[in-house]
């Protein structure tokens, strides 16, 4: 049965059964060579979780983290190639110590941040913090590049400065949407918040009986009536 479902490349049945056979000859290897090979198959249709899971099945067998680094190496060359900047910079991370997969990683993540990172700098240089917002909002700020790894930090200051901005503007409802945005930057929950226009809102009842509901958009509803 081993050998017939082997050769009939039904590597599942034939891993089981290798598994199941304990150390009856060399079922062991042949169990992990079925693994392997399903792994590889994984990794080729782009199935990187099943792979994994069947990699962590035959963490030392020998030729088990070669077809992998070599695999993936080969599936972030095709992203690459696709101009899929940053999906192939995550796979050539996930085995950056394959060949120059950490120099490839670091290219397709200038690819994929350059531009927008220096526009996004300048603008800041100029005080456009709009601008800046704008640009970073539409991109990946979670990244393993060392070159771009303050990229996040860039687009919580720049939200930062525009709703101190708004806010000393007499905007505070506008800037609330960007201080929304950041509640765990610098002074935000602690001092930003803390301002009656914010400890306002939510929903009261006056001693009266009067009931009140304020809003985030600067609106408010007075015992049923909007104001």
């Amino acid at each position: 049965f081993f050998r017939s479902a082997e050769e009939a490349k039904d590597y599942v049945s034939a891993m089981e059964a290798y598994k199941n056979a304990g150390d009856l000859d060399d079922a062991q290897t042949r169990y992990s060579e079925c693994v392997l090979v399903l792994a590889q198959q994984a990794i080729e249709a782009d199935d990187y979780e099943t792979a994994s899971d069947y990699l962590n099945l035959i963490p030392s067998y020998a030729g088990a983290a070669t077809v992998r680094d070599s695999t993936v190496y080969h599936a972030a060359e095709l992203k690459r190639d696709e101009e899929a900047w940053e999906e192939a910079a995550e796979l050539f991370l996930s085995v950056y110590g394959y060949q120059d997969a950490q120099e490839q990683a670091e290219a397709c993540y200038d690819q994929y941040y350059s531009d927008v990172y220096t526009r996004a700098s300048n603008a800041m240089d100029s005080r456009n913090y709009e601008t800046a917002v704008r640009l970073l909002e539409g991109v990946h700020l979670e990244n393993r590049s060392v070159k771009y790894s303050d990229i996040k930090t860039l687009y919580q200051e720049a939200c930062y400065c525009l709703a101190n901005k708004l806010y000393d503007e007499k905007k505070p409802y506008e800037a609330l949407v960007y201080y929304n945005s950041i509640m765990d930057y610098k002074d935000v929950a602690t001092v930003k918040m803390d301002r009656l226009a914010y400890l306002i809102l939510g929903h009261w009842v006056s001693k009266t009986g009067v009931v009140m509901d304020f809003y985030q958009d600067g609106t408010c509803k007075i015992d049923g009536t909007f104001y």
